[in-house]
């Protein structure tokens, strides 16, 4: 089992694998609100998103990439 160097980078994950990615929403959107269901209210999630790199212009099919490759490392 992953050992997470802190509870907010779990959240993270768990909010990222949690992502719809049909929905039409950004992630900078989705995310927030998937943690704060996760009772993690309080993510500082501009650590998390590259003002150069917007996730949410990343494609359906890099975003899926990024998506599995988070779930591989996990299971490690």
């Amino acid at each position: 089992m992953y050992r997470w160097q802190c509870d907010e980078h779990q959240v993270v994950f768990d909010s990222i694998e949690q992502v719809r990615l049909t929905n039409p929403e950004p992630l900078r959107e989705q995310l927030p609100a998937h943690a704060t269901r996760l009772g993690f209210p309080d993510v500082s999630w501009e650590l998390y998103f590259d003002p150069a790199q917007d996730l949410a212009d990343l494609d359906k099919r890099d975003l899926e990439s990024f998506i599995r490759d988070l779930k591989a490392r996990r299971q490690a």
